[in-house]
């Protein structure tokens, strides 16, 4: 799997004050970036369920040839996350809860393991493992809230990838970030080690308007190519990543 090309969105807070233009831009992005992968870490949607429908519409325009992968968020959850799924599948993207799918190409295999929500309490990190080697093959985890690296650092994994945070939103030079989600905070944007597994946190393609108007100062939204490279020693790849701001 060296030299995979994994490309990485999360918060599309779909359609919370942004139109349709915009979200178009991000695919056109992202498949110029000629990726392997695509995954998705959820927040498809800003509240109604039915929104799914429109923003699922628009993804179906993204193209990799080894398929669209994603989790839920916690705003998924708000009226139907099971009504989000339906859409967001119909729409060819493969949806994790709590389960893990493999990528095979010239006789190499690499696992993607989806988390569903922890905000929501729904997310079950030793069913989503279940059948993925124990440190034999490379792992990348998909879920919504990065704090859990914490917990999943214990398991075989090589890389998560998060978002939530929207990298704070405001980010002001020389301290942190004044507007954070309520619960985890602890790794808001950019890349982290924790014991011996990366940790990616996007900060999105989205917005949460600030008093109903769309801003963020300084964290500007993001797509992240990671490009997959075998670490020394071992077959399991480390990330390099190249950010891809618009």
């Amino acid at each position: 799997m060296d030299g995979l090309r994994v490309v990485h969105l999360t918060d599309f807070h779909y359609p919370r004050g942004l139109d349709e233009a915009y979200f178009l831009r991000v695919v056109r992005v992202t498949n110029a970036l000629a990726p392997d992968v695509i995954v998705i870490t959820g927040d498809f949607i800003a509240h109604a369920a039915e929104d799914a429908d429109a923003c699922a519409s628009i993804l179906t325009k993204l193209h990799a040839r080894d398929g669209v992968y994603g989790v839920l968020g916690n705003h998924d959850y708000g009226t139907s996350s099971e009504y989000v799924t339906r859409a967001l599948r119909r729409a060819g993207i493969t949806i994790l809860r709590n389960q893990s799918a493999v990528i095979e190409r010239d006789g190499e295999r690499l696992w993607i393991v989806g988390l569903n929500d922890h905000w929501k309490k729904a997310g079950d990190l030793p069913a989503a493992m279940r059948g993925v080697p124990a440190a034999t093959e490379p792992v990348i985890l998909l879920v919504h809230e990065p704090d859990i690296a914490d917990v999943a650092a214990c398991e075989p994994i090589d890389l998560q990838l998060s978002g939530h945070a929207h990298g704070g939103l405001v980010w002001i030079p020389g301290t942190t970030a004044p507007i954070l989600p309520q619960l985890y905070r602890k790794y808001p944007r950019g890349l982290y080690q924790v014991d011996e597994m990366y940790l990616y946190t996007n900060r999105g393609v989205g917005v949460i308007p600030i008093l109903n108007i769309p801003f963020r100062f300084n964290a500007r939204p993001e797509i992240t190519l990671i490009i997959l490279r075998a670490g020394s020693g071992s077959s399991h790849p480390t990330p390099r990543r190249v950010r891809v701001e618009i």
